[in-house]
Formats: C-alpha cells, structure tokens, sequence
C-alpha cells in the first residue's frame, strides 16, 4: 500500500493535494495542474483540460481547412492566370498557416497520448508521475467524468471592492 504524499503551499498556505501544483504565473494552486498555456493565458488542469483539448482540435481543424480553402481557391483561378501580386499575398498568407499548421497537429497529438496514460504535461517533463502515481489515475477522469466544482468560493466578496 503506497502512502499518498500531500506538501504544503508556501504562497497559497493550504496543503495541496496529490497532483496539484502551484503555478507561478497565475499565483495559485492548480489541481491535475499541466501547464501555463501563454496562448489562453490560462492554467490547463483538471477543471479545463478538455476545454483546452477541444481548443487544440478546433485550431488543427481550423487550419487543414485554411489550407483546403486556399488550394480550391487557387485550383479555380489556375485556368484564368493569377497576376503576380496575387500569388505572393497568397504566399505570404499561407507562410504562417503551414509553419504552424504541423506544430498544432503535434501538439494536439502529444496532449492526447498524455490523456490516453492520464499523465500530464509536468510529469512527463519533471519525470514525476511514475508508476506509483499512474497506477492510481484512470485516463478517462480527463475526458468523460463531469467537472469537479471550483474550490473558490464563487460569490465571495473581493477585499477593496467598491460595490
């Protein structure tokens, strides 16, 4: 039987639960915390992971459609001729789509193979999350379990708050 381990936050002053982490950025401590997302300037954890991964899927499918969108485009005027300022815009405004398309693609296949193990993001970069930690996560809790409710207090008055 393997003990569960529980630190304590110095900055939030609670004791953190088994894979919970505080986040530097955010300044509060994320459950199933992941990663600092600097794209939605965000927190992935527990409560949002899936949001994030619907994300992902929705800019992949976003630009294979782009793609898809210019090549019609470009296929139907072939037969008229393109003018020259015509086919460098279109260069320039398929440039970042095609650089970025197969990084998102990567990304997107990363966070599912991590949800298929039910590890995240810090624990496969630290090496934390090992046998012991796994055993205990089931790989669907990301995906097909509800949301747990915030541990913040919703209706909490803010301290300074001129109603």
């Amino acid at each position: 039987m393997s003990s569960i381990v529980c630190r304590f936050c110095q900055t939030c002053q609670i004791i953190r639960p088994p894979r919970a982490s505080h986040c530097r950025d955010c300044d509060n401590c994320v459950l199933r915390f992941d990663h600092h997302c600097p794209f939605v300037n965000n927190c992935i954890g527990q409560r949002n992971y899936i949001f994030f991964s619907g994300f992902l899927v929705s800019v992949g499918f976003l630009g294979i459609h782009v793609l898809f969108g210019i090549g019609l485009w470009y296929a139907h005027l072939k037969g008229g001729g393109l003018p020259e300022e015509a086919l460098t815009l279109l260069l320039v405004a398929l440039a970042p789509a095609v650089l970025l398309l197969p990084c998102v693609l990567a990304l997107a296949g990363f966070h599912a193979w991590l949800s298929c193990t039910g590890r995240t993001t810090k624990e496969v970069l630290t090496w934390h999350g090992r046998e012991s930690q796994r055993s205990s996560s089931n790989p669907r809790t990301q995906w097909f379990e509800p949301r747990v409710p915030s541990l913040l207090p919703l209706w909490a008055t803010v301290e300074g708050r001129q109603s």
